[in-house]
């Protein structure tokens, strides 16, 4: 079967081709042509606008994990690899390179990075249409596609932000599915060794593709069994693409192998529980992400909920008696996702379905597989419009009703950091201070937007002590401190005595202010910002401060 022809209905007895009175109704559902493009030309346009609202809305604030992933960029620029993110050990750094052109052109710029996950995103729709074309036939995939642009509320906010892990995962992801239905057409060594290469690659990037990679290539094993044979190619392949995750948990002592868990960890089927009453239906904008506010009414959100999974069920059902088995591809990554997905602790967190964002591109397909005409694409995406609207707006208005409610920020219980960080470092370019210490989601954004003129070192501000020379220094060797770059900090402590620069309201409340007023540092307020430091001691060259 051509992966440019439209996937067949179903045949057989009781099928949609052999009941010639549903062909007709669907060709009178059938809408003209042009109209359906203008349609979906209008649902793209939505992502677009979707984007710039994410964008500008305070869940688009710059943070930094996204200036982790431009400092990597620079680094990139300079031969300076690494296999995973910056203080971790997963998190592979395509998106990083593919960065770095951009920060050598135009220096640090948000717009230049989050380019980067936008255009990935627009790749992985693209990647859903061709699989939809093998799939679920062309009018459900090119449906499938726009919906995977601009749908869930979740996705666009994760892919608007430049944290280098979810829309390549999402590229590889679809690489990976569409090259097993390509090997169940016409399998070779070379297919298959591609196949492995892709699927090293992806799980290189993101750990997260273990629910979905796995399941695909067994699939392809059982529905097509004379591919066993050319397993070795597989099995080649992924080794070379995951050479570099080899490589480094041998110079790590496996490191891997322990990722981190948050403070709050549950069993695994608590987990998997929640991921079917809270990861799932922000998958489906069913809850809002953050308030977690059920659609408009929470029995009518349940009962579409509830005609979600039983349409799952029934599609399962019908694909058995389908001579398009493809489709049973897409129903079984759906199928076995909720299981592997909750063998993670990292999956505990209940806010935005970010680890199902890997997931999506399936879904939008699986939510359009039953679409045959013109109109019924209308009727899913029309719903779907109307669910990512409603989840933004219950956002907006939970936010104005709550304004001192710091849960409605991007950083949780924290009060919102400012967008623009200029006021601060020009101060700190008045006072002559290059080196700084300041919690994580400080730090590295005023080292990133400066270009390292100035460099911030990452410290809890609750773990302070003071030194001989009334200098306040972080804690040495602070145990709960995972400082995400570690070189950071041996060049800010090379100044006599290191500024600090502490926002109240998003730093903790047991920060230690005594330490500081204890040893009489002097104060600057920017803002939300306090700058604590010692006038020419704080900028390691002995000159006075400037004016």
């Amino acid at each position: 079967m051509s992966g440019l022809q439209e996937v067949s209905p179903a045949v057989g007895p009781g099928g949609i081709a052999a009941a010639p009175r549903r062909r007709r109704l669907l060709h009178r559902l059938r809408l003209p042509q042009t109209l359906f493009e203008w349609w979906i030309t209008g649902l793209v346009l939505f992502g677009v606008a979707g984007r710039v609202s994410f964008y500008t809305s305070p869940f688009g604030v710059p943070d930094s994990d996204e200036a982790v992933g431009g400092l990597m960029a620079k680094d990139a620029l300079h031969g300076k690899l690494t296999a995973f993110m910056w203080g971790q050990a997963y998190g592979g750094p395509l998106e990083t390179w593919l960065a770095a052109p951009v920060i050598g052109l135009f220096g640090p710029s948000w717009l230049g990075l989050r380019m980067i996950p936008i255009v990935l995103t627009a790749v992985a729709s693209i990647l859903v249409w061709r699989v939809g074309l093998r799939t679920i036939g062309r009018t459900g995939a090119i449906t499938a596609a726009a919906l995977s642009w601009f749908f869930p509320s979740t996705l666009i906010w994760k892919t608007t932000h430049f944290h280098i892990l979810y829309a390549s995962s999402m590229v590889l992801g679809m690489l990976t599915v569409l090259q097993v239905l390509r090997m169940r057409e016409r399998p070779s060594w070379r297919g298959m060794f591609l196949l492995g290469l892709v699927a090293g690659v992806g799980i290189w990037q993101s750990f997260q593709l273990v629910t979905i990679i796995p399941a695909a290539v067994i699939w392809l094993a059982v529905r097509r069994r004379d591919v066993i044979r050319l397993l070795p190619a597989t099995v080649l392949g992924t080794v070379i693409g995951l050479l570099p995750v080899l490589i480094s948990n041998l110079r790590h002592s496996w490191w891997s192998h322990d990722i981190g868990t948050p403070g709050d960890a549950i069993p695994y089927w608590s987990r998997l529980w929640r991921f079917f009453t809270h990861a799932l239906p922000l998958a489906l904008d069913l809850r809002a992400p953050v308030t977690l506010h059920w659609f408009l009414w929470a029995p009518l959100a349940l009962a579409m909920y509830a005609v979600v999974l039983a349409g799952f069920v029934w599609l399962v059902w019908k694909s058995r008696r389908s001579d398009n088995r493809n489709v049973e591809l897409l129903l079984v990554i759906v199928a076995v996702f909720p299981f592997i997905y909750a063998v993670s602790p990292l999956t505990t967190f209940l806010f935005h379905a970010g680890y199902v964002v890997v997931l999506m591109p399936v879904l939008s397909l699986v939510l359009c597989a039953w679409v045959r005409a013109e109109t019924q694409a209308m009727v899913v995406s029309g719903l779907a419009v109307v669910l990512i609207a409603t989840s933004a707006i219950d956002l907006a208005m939970a936010r104005d009703r709550a304004s001192s409610d710091y849960r409605f920020s991007a950083f949780g219980d924290h009060a919102p950091l400012p967008r623009d960080f200029g006021p601060l470092e020009e101060r700190l370019d008045q006072l002559g201070i290059r080196r700084v210490y300041a919690s994580y989601w400080i730090a590295y954004r005023i080292t990133f937007e400066t270009d390292g003129r100035i460099v911030a070192a990452d410290m809890r501000p609750e773990a302070l002590r003071i030194k001989p020379g009334w200098v306040v220094v972080p804690l040495p060797d602070d145990p709960y401190l995972k400082s995400r770059h570690p070189e950071y900090g041996p060049i800010v402590a090379r100044v006599t005595a290191p500024a600090f620069v502490i926002a109240k309201g998003f730093d903790v409340a047991s920060t230690d202010y005594g330490s500081l007023e204890s040893a009489r540092y002097k104060t600057e307020q920017v803002g939300a910002f306090t700058i604590y430091h010692r006038g020419s001691l704080s900028q390691g060259t002995g000159a006075k401060p400037r004016q």
